[in-house]
């Protein structure tokens, strides 16, 4: 199977706890970052079709999780980098499947990039996690 090069702005989201054992506090810190120009690649895409916000439906955290624990995390060893990616046109369903690969590996990129879609050019969305170890260590 030939490599799927995707290349583009990327900006990163991560989400890191630190626990203070000695005061039994935890606190959480969300970090975005712009890491400029970048290129990944990846076995497959996985076209997402856009996510009705009003009201979310119950489904949509099923299809997450499929998306994320069966179709694109390597299922030898989900700690690697994922082996697909996620596309969408709509920001709102980028930020969505990021904050779910967020959760699972403790961070995501989402890459931006101009294409054409029916003969016009629009901003495209691809979502991709370089991987547990990377955000956590092994």
């Amino acid at each position: 199977m030939a490599e799927i090069v995707i290349d583009g702005q990327v900006y990163e989201v991560v989400r890191k706890i630190t626990l203070d054992f000695a005061t039994r506090k935890a606190e959480l810190e969300e970090l975005a970052r712009d890491l400029g120009h970048r290129m990944i690649s990846v076995k497959f895409v996985v076209r997402v079709p856009d996510i009705p916000w009003e009201p979310l439906p119950e489904e949509w955290d099923e299809f997450v999780y499929f998306v994320t624990s069966s179709v694109i995390l390597n299922k030898e060893n989900w700690k690697e980098p994922a082996e697909g990616a996620l596309k969408t046109d709509d920001e709102m369903t980028a930020l969505f499947l990021a904050d779910t690969l967020v959760r699972y590996t403790g961070g995501a990129w989402i890459i931006t990039r101009e294409e054409e879609i029916a003969g016009m050019m629009r901003t495209v969305f691809y979502v991709w996690t370089p991987g547990y170890y990377h955000y956590i260590g092994a």
